[in-house]
């Protein structure tokens, strides 16, 4: 039992963890056996083990030449370790170097696979700093290391270097691809804005900003100026007789229509038409030019080339429709309104001649008003230049933005293509990324794992070994040895430990050797002191000690009576109740062999049952106590216990008290108390006597002041049915009603079921075990055969008094 009590102070579990440790001293001899067994293996291993030379060297990586990449010497060695780990134990190196060095024939004659497989198990890599690379190889024999491990550093080196040329080379010719493809590119954006400003020289003055902006011209405050003379800004028309002719025309128009006034679109002016044209040209424009941006990086079928091919259609019909708006407008006829069919067809026709004769009035007025205002000397002609203004502009911003991305494209991909070419250069020189040999391999002279350590690692894992089946087997073991152990079952509570104490009582024995009846007479002549207890057979005792009961014969007589001298012999009895009968000899408080046993038992043991007595006297309270003293196997010193509790509950004359004996199976309390009785007086003779008829009171034996006895004469006159019987019941009754606490010496539990019996007459079961002897497993099962209703707890018998 090895639990702890999850509520105990780390001190507490301290010392229990030392116990549990001497407690594993009582396998020292199975422990050193198997420690030398395995410690005797391990000799036999390192004198079986070939030994194992292992030869290292050191490679350091050396940047000679900077070309601008920014990588600290971490992330380089990240970068390069498992690189390098991948050239040390590719299988087509090693599959060479097997082959030239001739290593593991045997491995080889079965599979070159399993020749690898252990190569690789003797190599090993490893980062030693950030630029620092260590590679070792091991092998029987210390040339061959040293010989392998340096062609292992030069194919790494090698493989290193040539795949670090290869991919130099391979990168610096894909960068130079690319950077002549974005040359051409700038060459072929460039040939199209010049051959634009060839066509179109305004633009060439400008280098921001448009030569038709509203603004002034770069650095200066001059308007520009396309052929050397300024044009002329378009003045709005704004004339009342035209507008009420325009009004007059609407609700016309209206009328026709069938509509409001107000629902009539308004023809625009010339100037708002050009103005709507432009704005939908430069939506156009910039529509187009989304659309192609994004056709370069996509295909027509992708969803954003596709959103795109919308916004061109829609500002190709807005430009579309404000040319027309514009084109009306310049001819100044409005389109024809749709008819009312409520109209009258004489209506109809009035209206239609108003609105013919409004259209001329109107477009006379126009073109009276333009004459107004054009010179004499420029030709009244009309000039719509700002939807090519317009195009011209975004074509002209187009080729701009396209020139300057070739540029930065071209630009971009020249640094590319100078880096790539400078680490071809290195590469080829072997000074951009090197790999040294800063320490050679070197000649092993000690073995890697030699016979000593072998047996060393050995000898300790057969102590470690040899200690765990120590402590499995603590851990393991169901056996109580102390209050730990108790408590670790969690229940049934632990009441007493009682350290080992003697077996037997000091003996005293009143004689008794007929049977008793209505015409008994009782001679005795009492002891002089305890130091006269008897404990010779009594057909060799002086008369003088002799106590008997001599009876007249009767036809129930049991055993023959016994003559003896009558100067020597006087009668007592005393009469308890008339159930209940004390057959015995008066005793003195200074000669009373009981308080002897109190005083001559150890202090610890008595303190114990001290203890035990304070506990039943909480449980008893007013009432009388019938107490069952039973223990889950044999040997557990369950009789010993009874007695002296039964003793130190009548200590000083402080309760009166009878110990009955109630294991009729092996009855064991007459000899343990050192009485020797005559067979009538027995339990089981007793019982047997009223089970045929004869009725009387219950004799028991005084043996102290307060202390009594009905116990069994011997073990041959025992009858273990008496047990079971309803006498026995009766006879647990009139003691109790007689004596304040009947103890009773149980029986084993798990033998038979007598113990339920002794438990139904009970008050308080108290189970016996004892120390090294009695295992946790076998107190459950009590436990679970009694029941708990009467189970007052376990006394640890027989503890070492260190530990009490």
């Amino acid at each position: 039992m090895t639990s702890s009590n999850t509520q105990s102070t780390p001190k507490e579990r301290l010392e229990r963890f030392v116990v549990l440790m001497k407690r594993s001293r009582k396998y020292a001899r199975s422990t050193a056996a198997i420690a030398f067994a395995f410690m005797v293996l391990a000799l036999v291993l390192a004198l079986t083990k070939k030994r194992v030379y292992r030869s290292e060297t050191t490679v350091v990586y050396r940047d000679a030449v900077r070309t601008g990449r920014e990588e600290s010497p971490m992330q380089r060695a990240a970068r390069m370790g498992p690189r390098l780990k991948e050239y040390v134990y590719s299988r087509s190196r090693l599959q060479s170097i097997v082959e030239q060095y001739g290593l593991y024939p045997k491995l080889v004659e079965k599979s070159m696979f399993d020749a690898l497989e252990e190569m690789q198990k003797n190599i090993s890599f490893r980062t030693r700093g950030q630029d620092t690379f260590a590679l070792s190889f091991a092998h029987e024999n210390p040339e061959t290391a040293r010989a392998v491990t340096t062609r292992l550093a030069e194919a790494m080196i090698a493989d290193y270097t040539s795949d670090n040329l290869d991919s130099a080379l391979t990168t610096h010719d894909l960068l130079r691809t690319e950077t002549e493809s974005a040359q051409k590119h700038v060459e072929e954006t460039s040939r199209a804005l010049a051959s634009f400003l060839a066509q179109h020289p305004q633009f060439t003055w400008g280098l921001g900003d448009s030569p038709y902006a509203t603004g002034q011209q770069l650095g200066t405050g001059q308007e520009p100026q396309s052929s050397g003379s300024r044009e002329k800004k378009e003045k709005p028309m704004h004339d009342s007789v035209l507008g009420q002719l325009v009004e007059q025309l609407r609700a016309v128009d209206a009328e026709l229509a069938g509509a409001d006034v107000t629902t009539i679109p308004v023809m625009p002016t010339a100037s708002e038409a050009q103005k709507q044209r432009d704005t939908a040209a430069a939506a156009l424009a910039a529509a187009e030019a989304d659309l192609e941006q994004k056709l370069r990086k996509v295909t027509p079928a992708h969803p954003d080339a596709m959103v795109a091919q919308s916004r061109v259609d829609r500002a190709r019909a807005a430009l579309a429709a404000a040319e027309a708006n514009l084109t009306k407008s310049i001819s100044g006829s409005p389109p024809p309104p749709a008819e009312n069919a409520s109209l009258s067809p004489a209506r109809r026709a009035e209206l239609q001649e108003q609105r013919k004769s409004l259209v001329a009035q109107i477009a006379a007025r126009r073109a009276g008003l333009r004459k107004a205002d054009t010179p004499a000397s420029s030709t009244p002609t009309i000039k719509v230049d700002k939807p090519d203004r317009v195009d011209l502009e975004t074509e002209w911003h187009k080729l701009r933005l396209d020139l300057e991305r070739a540029r930065d494209a071209f630009r971009k991909a020249e640094d590319k293509e100078r880096a790539a070419r400078l680490l071809a250069t290195s590469a080829e020189r072997e000074v951009q990324e090197s790999l040294l040999v800063s320490d050679p391999a070197y000649l092993p002279v000690h073995p890697e794992s030699g016979r000593a350590r072998v047996f060393l690692a050995g000898s300790l894992v057969a102590i470690f070994l040899a200690l765990g089946y120590a402590g499995a087997r603590v851990l393991l073991c169901d056996t109580l040895f102390d209050e730990g152990d108790v408590i670790a079952l969690g229940h049934p509570p632990l009441l007493v430990s009682v350290p080992h104490m003697p077996e037997s009582l000091p003996r005293f024995r009143p004689k008794v050797r007929t049977n008793l009846s209505s015409n008994t007479e009782i001679r005795s002549e009492p002891p002089r002191g305890p130091e006269e207890t008897l404990s010779e057979p009594i057909d060799e005792m002086p008369a003088r000690h002799v106590l008997a009961v001599v009876a007249k014969p009767t036809e129930t007589s049991l055993a023959p009576p016994i003559s003896l001298p009558s100067s020597a012999l006087y009668s007592y009895v005393e009469h308890e109740t008339p159930d209940v009968v004390v057959i015995g000899v008066p005793f003195e408080p200074s000669h009373a062999p009981a308080d002897e046993l109190v005083r001559a038992s150890p202090a610890r043991v008595m303190g114990a049952l001290r203890v035990l007595r304070h506990r039943l006297e909480q449980r008893r309270a007013d009432d009388s106590l019938v107490v069952s003293v039973q223990s889950a196997g044999e040997g557990e010193g369950k009789t010993t216990i009874a007695a002296r509790l039964a003793l130190t509950l009548a200590e000083s004359e402080r309760a009166r008290v009878v110990i009955v004996e109630g294991n009729l199976a092996r009855p064991k309390l007459a000899a343990t108390l050192g009485l020797r009785l005559p067979d009538e007086l027995g339990l089981t003779m007793q019982i047997r006597k009223r089970m045929g008829g004869h009725a009387g009171p219950w004799s028991v034996v005084r043996i102290g002041p307060s202390v009594y006895a009905l116990a069994e004469s011997a073990e041959e006159c025992a009858f273990p049915a008496a047990l079971h019987s309803m006498w026995f019941r009766a006879v647990i009754q009139s003691l109790k009603e007689a004596y304040d606490y009947v103890v009773l010496d149980g029986c084993s539990v798990l033998d038979a079921g007598d113990a339920n019996v002794l438990e139904e007459v009970s008050d308080a079961v108290v189970l016996i075990a004892r120390a090294g002897v009695t295992s946790g497993s076998n107190v459950m099962n009590s436990v679970r055969q009694l029941g708990e209703r009467r189970l007052f707890g376990v006394v640890l018998n027989d503890t070492p008094s260190r530990q009490s």
